[in-house]
């Protein structure tokens, strides 16, 4: 479905899916016009009405070439032409994260009735302009299953981020959704046996490997032998999984070696240095972990680092 909108004049198309609602409208209309993702819309429709979600949809479904004006909350406040505009949108993000995650293996997609879709997109942009860290965690628990719909479905995917902003700069919520993934209790005996089984076993299993000096280093870290300038323990130990992983089965244009594979996973960063200088430098598109600290053994935070997530101007 196309909808033409205007900002400041400018007039262009916003193309939306069937399953649409109105939070997912106006993070297109965003990235199309350039705003800033915690700009505050107002719709209008061609007589100066003021355009609500709860009857978008049926709007524009009843008159398809009508036109909307987008205003922005601040720029009517202050009266300040444009001061919605992110020209200083950065070509990279990062999400900070405070522990480990894992990946669902649930491969079910939930269907969503009409009153969900009602239930769900008033909390989205709740989420969108709320600044208590309170709020926005119990808003995206409440959310959750619409997230866990987007991320199954791989044509939506990548619009987690736009929907759900919050998670560029709010800690916490990675972990949240991991432990409402796998209930507390299984999340949490997790971290608990990662000492004291789980990681003994990948150490072991990662002796038997063919030596070579990466893997030789990783183990001598990986049992406390380490210096300051190798990755921690338990650092250590989960790169030794990826060594210890299989090849993927099938034929790929290109494979990669684990020592590759290692540092599209994690990357060290030293915290007295420019973060900005080493995205723009890194080049791919794959998520990776970027450890931040004065030492490799001495992590003080870890970042998630997403590319291509530059709005188009």
């Amino acid at each position: 479905m196309l909808v033409k909108v205007q900002y400041q004049g400018v007039k262009k198309f916003i193309k939306l899916l069937n399953d649409f609602i109105f939070q997912h409208f106006l993070s297109e209309v965003k990235s199309k016009f350039g705003l800033a993702r915690t700009a505050v819309l107002q719709v209008f429709d061609d007589t100066d009405t003021s355009v609500e979600y709860d009857i978008f949809q049926e709007l524009i479904e009843a008159s398809p070439n009508l036109c909307l004006t987008i205003r922005c909350l601040e720029e009517i406040s202050a009266g300040l032409p444009g001061s919605c505009l992110n020209n200083a949108f950065p070509e990279n993000m990062i999400i900070t994260i405070t522990g480990s995650s894992t990946p669902s293996t649930c491969t079910d997609t939930l269907s969503v009735s009409s009153t969900d879709h009602e239930e769900r997109d008033p909390a989205i942009s709740f989420l969108v302009h709320t600044a208590d860290e309170v709020d926005v965690m119990q808003k995206m628990k409440e959310t959750f299953k619409h997230r866990q719909e987007l991320v199954h479905n791989s044509g939506r995917s990548a619009d987690i981020l736009n929907i759900f902003p919050r998670f560029l700069d709010a800690k916490g919520l990675v972990n949240q959704d991991f432990a409402l993934l796998f209930n507390a209790e299984t999340s949490n005996k997790l971290l608990e046996r990662w000492e004291t089984a789980f990681k003994h076993k990948v150490i072991n299993e990662a002796k038997s490997l063919t030596s070579t000096a990466e893997i030789l280093c990783l183990l001598s870290a990986a049992e406390g032998q380490g210096s300051e300038n190798d990755w921690d323990s338990d650092m250590s130990s989960i790169l030794l999984l990826v060594h210890l992983l299989p090849p993927s089965p099938g034929r790929k244009k290109t494979k990669i070696s684990p020592t590759e594979a290692v540092d599209r996973l994690v990357h060290f960063h030293k915290s007295c240095t420019s973060i900005e200088t080493h995205l723009s430098e890194r080049e791919g598109c794959q998520l990776y972990l970027l450890g931040l600290g004065r030492f490799k053994g001495r992590i003080e935070k870890f970042y998630v680092v997403v590319y291509t997530l530059k709005p188009k101007l």
